[in-house]
């Protein structure tokens, strides 16, 4: 989803009228970093995911 942000500030920051011309922009802007070979920077901490994500691990209940 990052990537969806990053592409709309750097590309997508005005009207596109047409399908064709946002396939050809969006095209450009991935070849172009996947060439400079751009990371990403991960800002989330386990402690971070145990809460957020919390729903998709199972509470175990000691008797």
């Amino acid at each position: 989803m990052r990537r969806l942000s990053v592409m709309t500030k750097q590309r997508l920051d005005r009207r596109i009228n047409d399908i064709e011309t946002l396939r050809r922009e969006t095209a450009a802007w991935a070849e172009q970093r996947n060439k400079a070979q751009i990371g990403v920077d991960w800002q989330f901490t386990n402690e971070k995911a145990r809460v957020k994500l919390k729903y998709l691990y199972p509470q175990i209940k000691l008797k």
